[in-house]
């Protein structure tokens, strides 16, 4: 594996505490594609042959990852992998299109297969390492696209049938279910919305997209815009609308790719604004969070046409570009805006340290980014030497971990271990007692204000403070 720093814990003990946004120091490349004639600089984890498309890579809480990835024979394949290792685990048939591929925490790969012998949603168990036909309903469908798999291996995704779609949901097992959360009205005269787009799904089996109101047929921009959770009663919660929809919104329209969505019923958007520039936004429909907006937001000048991913700390990931005028990867909470990695950064490959450049005006990021529960994002982009960014290294999928965050009460050992818990009970026992103050005040004098001021005594605050924050 090549990382830019030390290595960090990558799983629970880095996940953002309190919803802080962390910096960002440590990068990991997964896979790296390149064209076979570049003999020279070579491929990583992947044949020559083979390419990182410019889909999104999905990433899940303990670091593993899959993208679709375009082979040269014709064949398509899922890409999957950890740590800096991974192989194709997934071939299709020749001639056979596959969609962008989700990863659930169990290690479970879905995805979508098309013009083949057999279409249908597909699987990659990462834990049996067996692949195979998940399922081809609802009844009737011709496609699927947008698919999610959760923790618990039901399905959500947006199903084709030919005059409309509809938000389908899925599930195995001795008792399996398909449902229908939604539909377009060319399917149901009586539904509400000519056009369902591209949709996210989360753990209570809920579904968000945003929608456009309208009979069958009318599809226009003119039509009203809506972004809305679907539940599985078909009852649905509305999150924002356009001005087309409320003259009194904010909005004109929403990007048409698919929403973030927490389990706690967040949706993470982008939206054109009333009056010029774009924003990114995280809300539950009564209380909305700006994460951020081109007209107000420093070195922010740009919003991409890319999916925002969030993650249930209310952090939001998203492509922009800065005041340089160059690509970069964002992260934010509504206080804070984290500039992940940007264009001509220098990050960690196989090859030893490259740059993220292009040899011409293209953009330098491909497809979507992913973040999970510890804040780590996956993102993939061109690659080139230091000095030179006119000769091309491919593509590169990285992992930017998130750095340890301060935990509230975590003292000891000194610097904390990522963790409150009993060492750190003991450690406050230990110093019961007077305490010097500033600039030398002792790190169990933690009840407020804290170190370095502290109070001057470690007593029953400081105790409480870390029996508050235990875990």
């Amino acid at each position: 594996m090549f990382r830019l720093a030390c290595p960090v814990l990558i799983s629970a003990l880095t996940t953002s505490v309190l919803g802080q946004v962390p910096n960002y120091s440590t990068f990991e490349l997964q896979v790296r594609s390149n064209l076979c004639a570049n003999t020279t600089e070579g491929t990583h984890n992947l044949p020559c042959n083979w390419s990182i498309t410019n889909s999104t890579a999905a990433l899940n809480d303990g670091g593993q990852v899959a993208i679709k990835v375009l082979g040269g024979d014709g064949t398509q394949g899922v890409w999957f992998g950890q740590g800096g290792v991974g192989v194709i685990e997934y071939n299709s048939p020749v001639d056979a299109s596959l969609s962008e591929a989700s990863i659930n925490n169990a290690g479970l790969v879905m995805f979508p297969q098309t013009f083949s012998a057999q279409n249908g949603i597909y699987q990659y168990n990462s834990v049996t390492d067996q692949s195979g036909l998940f399922t081809t309903q609802p009844l009737g469908a011709s496609s699927w696209g947008s698919v999610e798999v959760n923790d618990v291996g039901h399905v959500g995704y947006r199903a084709g049938f030919g005059p409309g779609s509809g938000h389908a949901f899925s599930s195995r097992g001795t008792n399996p279910t398909q449902a229908l959360h939604a539909v377009e009205a060319a399917l149901d005269p009586i539904s509400p919305y000519s056009f369902l787009f591209s949709c996210t799904f989360n753990n209570n089996r809920q579904i968000a997209s945003a929608v456009r109101l309208g009979v069958a047929g009318q599809t226009g921009n003119s039509q009203p815009d809506q972004v809305r959770i679907f539940n599985a009663d078909e009852s649905s919660v509305l999150i924002a609308q356009d001005r087309d929809s409320n003259i009194a919104s904010p909005y004109t329209g929403f990007d048409s790719s698919r929403p973030g969505l927490t389990d706690d019923g967040r949706v993470s958007f982008i939206a054109t604004l009333f009056g010029g520039g774009r924003g990114v936004f995280l809300s539950d429909g009564v209380t909305t969070v700006t994460i951020a907006n081109t007209n107000t937001t420093p070195d922010l000048t740009v919003i991409e046409f890319f999916a925002s991913s969030v993650n249930e700390d209310g952090l939001v990931a998203f492509r922009g570009k800065d005041s340089a005028g160059d690509d970069a990867i964002y992260v934010g909470d509504g206080t804070t805006l984290r500039k992940v990695v940007k264009e001509h950064a220098i990050v960690p490959t196989d090859n030893g340290p490259g740059r993220i450049d292009q040899h011409d005006s293209s953009v330098v990021f491909g497809g979507g980014v992913s973040i999970n529960a510890a804040g780590d994002i996956t993102f993939q982009a061109a690659l080139a030497p230091p000095a030179n960014p006119g000769i091309e290294w491919g593509n590169g999928l990285f992992i930017a971990y998130a750095d340890p965050l301060a935990v509230p009460g975590d003292i000891a050992p000194p610097g904390g271990n990522g963790v409150v818990n009993a060492d750190d009970l003991l450690a406050v026992i230990n110093a019961w007692g007077n305490c010097p103050k500033q600039p030398t005040a002792c790190p169990a004098d933690i009840a407020p204000p804290g170190p370095p001021a502290g109070n001057g005594i470690v007593n029953v605050d400081d105790l409480l403070f870390v029996i508050n924050n235990w875990g």
